[in-house]
């Protein structure tokens, strides 16, 4: 016992001293200074600046309904041969077609046929809508002269229809011209919209070099001369015939 009492003695003075050291050099070092934060290293490149998100397209409108149209076909036909002198028409439709057909390049009677489709603005309600025609053929005498016009309606057909006529022979190229003008009703600028430009040729024939009058003057007066003299040949058929037939009677006497 007195031995364990030693020892606990011991281990108190051991403690205490090695306290009174620590205080005395804690007492005996210079105060230190306050040690600063230490400088952040400076980055070898600089960070890229984050890229804000993409903004979003603002929301637009739904686009309008696309514009109702209506359908028609363009259908012109012209003497593709004429004899000078003569007159014959050129025609223009502007027609209904609700199954977009198309009029091919033929033959119909003489004439040239051909056929385009065409779309019409659906504006009969804010517009005055007119066809505007034109038929350019320069060396013929044609009625109607310049440009001639028509109200076109929903559902209804334009006719264009001019009668030319050439006094020379030869061959002859033109247009044919086709517009429509849009005309607001409640005022403003027109629209024009050429909807055709189509070539025409036409031949014109001479008969043996001389005009179709000409030789319509000269055939009447062929057919009255031959008949003057085809009247002494006719007397003398008769005259031989009324004496064959006295010939006859009289052998039978």
């Amino acid at each position: 016992m007195a031995g364990l009492s030693r020892l606990k003695k011991g281990l108190a003075v051991g403690l205490t001293a090695a306290a009174l050291l620590v205080l005395i050099l804690a007492a005996c070092a210079p105060a230190a200074a306050p040690t600063a934060p230490p400088a952040a290293e400076e980055p070898s490149e600089l960070p890229e600046t984050p890229t804000p998100a993409a903004s979003l397209p603002e929301p637009q409108a739904s686009p309008a309904p696309a514009q109702l149209l209506e359908r028609r076909q363009l259908v012109w036909e012209w003497p593709d041969r004429l004899r000078e002198g003569d007159s014959d028409v050129v025609d223009l439709r502007l027609k209904m077609d609700a199954h977009g057909t198309l009029t091919p390049t033929a033959q119909v009677g003489g004439h040239v046929v051909e056929g385009q489709g065409v779309k019409i603005p659906n504006l009969y309600d804010t517009h005055n809508l007119v066809v505007e025609a034109r038929l350019d053929l320069v060396g013929f005498e044609m009625t109607p002269q310049g440009e001639v016009s028509e109200p076109l309606r929903p559902g209804e057909e334009v006719v264009f229809r001019w009668t030319v006529r050439c006094k020379e022979a030869g061959n002859y190229r033109g247009t044919l011209w086709v517009a429509l003008n849009l005309v607001p009703k409640a005022g403003g600028e027109r629209t024009r919209r050429v909807l055709l430009a189509a070539p025409v040729e036409i031949e014109v024939r001479s008969v043996w070099g001389l005009p179709a009058q000409t030789v319509r003057i000269l055939g009447g007066i062929g057919t009255a001369v031959s008949t003057v003299l085809g009247i002494p040949f006719l007397e003398q058929a008769l005259g031989w015939a009324w004496k064959r037939t006295r010939r006859k009677q009289t052998k039978t006497a």
